[in-house]
């Protein structure tokens, strides 16, 4: 009887002991008084600054201002900030290595969220969405990643009609618990026809719901003024392909059995902001069957700076010089079905010293800045005054033109034109085929021209782009 008042007596203490703290805990908290042992350090999520990547653009990618990124990452030179620096980036509630990723065509919110591994409460929540309409093509989003190195490469694929996850596993050559973890579900038998799901196909094509197409790839990402667009799809059977960009219409070619590529020009003075894409895709063996694409894709502004050329002769910048000439030119763009060209074009002479470049915007003699470069300048550098094809094509136009002085054009097929201005002298004629780095002219001083240099131009379907990216890049 004694031992069991000793046990009660000791719990009562003890009780009493845990009593005791606990209200000087709540008295503390109570009076506002510190509690340092509950107080941690906020995890920061984590960005590695990219090569081109500035202050100003990182604070603008994540919506925070460039001092408060400054002031957490104690940084002394803002305007040297090194690649690879890991930046701590405030008023995220996430936490892990951020990075930014591009919307494809096809991508919704869901389809995104999949592809990108990150729950789309905490899409929504990083990128403050409010709406699914701001989920576009071209739209930049900000991921997390688990570490430093990127996601594996994972794409969407439509489980097709009257087929099981067992059998999209089979075709895929993929382990079917890979496709359940991965894609969040329980059973097999939760995915049905028309879901996408993620799988690790290394394309970084969106492959579509649809019956008639399986893949549709637009790049590059977000459209910008004055560049090439590559559209390209990959169809489940023969198709009809039609459909347009804002205004312009989509040439469709062949590159293979049931892959298709459209090459499209964006225009230098293009309005930047929301395009509407159609695609409409009609099936050869049976019409009835129609697919379309109808969609957003944002257009940004390029980068052009402002440049005056004065001593132009005024004739040629009269609105009705630029009206007839430009309607000369318009009758020489047609569509030929056969490409030409393989691989990266030529720079069209030995030395290419680049003057003015590409899209920039032009006052002429003082006046506006109404004009922009339709091509790229080459002022002459090298011991010769040669013109080279840039790439395998036939000529199609030879001739004097007001602006444009003595001017070759050579069409290289899909659409695809190219033009050499300002030209003393021709050396080819109209139906002459010539191959990449065939001599064709000399440099001269003809035309629009305050001295002498080549004006070199590329069109597709009509309208010039940056001819500088057909050397850097192989398209489609």
């Amino acid at each position: 009887m004694q031992i069991l008042i000793l046990v009660t007596k000791s719990k009562l203490n003890a009780c009493k002991s845990i009593i005791f703290r606990s209200t000087i805990v709540l008295l503390l908290l109570w009076t506002g008084y510190p509690v340092y042992a509950q107080q941690q350090e906020p995890e920061y999520p984590i960005y590695v600054v990219q090569s081109g990547d500035t202050l100003s653009a990182i604070a603008q990618k994540f919506g925070v201002s460039i001092q408060d990124i400054i002031s957490l990452n104690e940084i002394k030179d803002p305007n040297t900030i090194p690649v690879g620096t890991q930046l701590k980036i405030p008023g995220l509630q996430i936490s892990g290595f951020l990075t930014t990723k591009v919307v494809r065509l096809g991508e919704d919110l869901s389809t995104f969220s999949l592809i990108n591994r990150i729950p789309v409460d905490k899409l929504i929540q990083i990128n403050r969405i409010t709406s699914p309409a701001e989920i576009f093509a071209g739209n930049t989003l900000i991921v997390t990643q688990s570490n430093q190195s990127d996601n594996p490469d994972f794409n969407t694929n439509t489980l097709l009609p009257q087929t099981s996850l067992l059998e999209r596993a089979i075709l895929e050559q993929e382990n079917p618990w890979f496709l359940l973890i991965t894609n969040h579900l329980k059973n097999s038998w939760q995915a049905i026809s028309g879901d996408t799901l993620l799988s690790r196909h290394k394309s970084q094509t969106a492959t579509l719901s649809a019956p008639l197409l399986s893949s549709i790839n637009l790049f590059p990402l977000p459209l910008v003024q004055g560049k090439t667009i590559v559209l390209k799809t990959t169809t489940r059977s023969p198709v009809k392909l039609s459909g347009g960009l804002a205004n312009q219409t989509l040439n469709f070619f062949s590159e293979q059995e049931n892959n298709y590529v459209a090459l499209i020009g964006i225009d230098a003075m293009e309005v930047p902001g929301l395009q509407r894409l159609v695609i409409t895709a009609t099936s050869i063996d049976d019409p009835t069957q129609v697919y379309t694409i109808d969609q957003q894709v944002l257009l940004k502004a390029g980068e052009f700076t402002e440049e005056v050329i004065e001593g132009v002769d005024a004739t040629t910048i009269d609105p009705n010089i630029i009206e007839q000439e430009n309607e000369i030119l318009n009758k020489i763009v047609n569509l030929t079905p056969d490409r030409k060209w393989e691989g990266a074009f030529k720079y069209p002479v030995d030395e290419p010293c680049l003057g003015s470049r590409f899209g920039n915007r032009r006052s002429y003699n003082n006046g506006a800045f109404a004009y922009f470069h339709t091509g790229v300048d080459f002022s002459v550098c090298a011991d010769n005054l040669n013109i080279y094809a840039a790439a395998p094509g036939i000529v199609v136009f030879t001739g004097q033109l007001p602006i444009k002085g003595n001017f070759t054009v050579i069409d290289h097929g899909w659409g695809v034109y190219t033009g050499y201005a300002h030209q003393s002298e021709i050396f080819v004629s109209v139906g002459d085929s010539v191959e990449t780095g065939q001599l064709i002219g000399t440099i001269g001083n003809t035309g629009r021209s305050v001295g002498p240099h080549l004006h070199w131009e590329l069109w597709i379907n009509g309208i010039p782009v940056d001819p500088v990216d057909w050397v850097e890049n192989i398209f489609p």
